[in-house]
């Protein structure tokens, strides 16, 4: 599938010009990027619409996932995660909205409409806020990942709890933001299930279906919400 970026659906708010921009490495891959303004009184509809497939997933994940207030639909990529085609929704605030900042993202299978990943990255995680204990992690996990999938956490091998961190840059500043990490695994399917909890109870990031490539020494899954995996890619130059 071509790896595209596309605009947001109708009823969603941005506002700014939008250019095409073709790699001329890859012809397959394509952005169109929004000037999104930093203020968010600035902002007006643009009436770019989603085609039925993508806006079926876009229904589907948000019947168990909640857009933060404030956010709204920025940019949606078609590519490729463990051998499935997928739909990346990506929301901004418009402030810091540039990649390696403030997003809510997740990702949905493009056939079978299955959430594989969601990840909000914003300054009200930074580092030394109050985290939950590693008991509150492993219930607000678990109530999270049987609402995604009620038959997964059956399958769960919890490895360990432990905080985790991730940067991003805040008005031009590096800023950590940290939450308690519930890493599992599947030892039916060898992949891998983890939940990041920040500060109130709020999920940082959930991802399902992760392999670990052994032999490079990383994780051998596409991260396509992860901004520093997105601005290694050619097409995103």
């Amino acid at each position: 599938m071509k790896y595209l970026f596309l605009v947001c659906v109708t009823g969603f708010l941005l506002s700014g010009c939008t250019t095409i921009v073709e790699d001329p490495l890859n012809p397959y891959a394509h952005k169109i990027e929004n000037d999104i303004s930093s203020t968010q009184d600035e902002r007006s509809k643009l009436n770019v619409t989603l085609n039925k497939q993508q806006q079926t997933a876009l229904d589907y994940a948000l019947d168990f996932i909640k857009v933060p207030e404030n956010y709204a639909l920025a940019q949606v990529y078609e590519g490729v995660q463990a051998g499935d085609d997928v739909f990346v929704f990506r929301f901004t605030k418009g402030e810091n909205a540039q990649i390696g900042g403030e997003h809510f993202s997740f990702v949905v299978t493009a056939n079978e409409n299955l959430l594989l990943g969601v990840m909000w990255m914003d300054k009200q995680f930074e580092k030394g806020v109050e985290l939950p204990s590693e008991e509150e992690t492993a219930e607000i996990a678990r109530e999270y990942i049987t609402n995604v999938d009620p038959d997964l956490f059956s399958k769960l091998q919890v490895q360990w709890i432990a905080p985790h961190d991730e940067t991003i840059s805040v008005d031009g500043k590096e800023v950590t933001v940290t939450g308690m990490k519930y890493k599992c695994y599947i030892p039916a399917e060898k992949t891998y299930v983890w939940v990041v909890v920040g500060t109130g109870g709020e999920i940082i990031t959930f991802e399902r279906g992760l392999v670990w490539d052994s032999g490079l020494g990383r994780r051998g899954t596409e991260s396509w919400i992860y901004d520093a995996w997105l601005a290694e890619r050619s097409w995103m130059k």
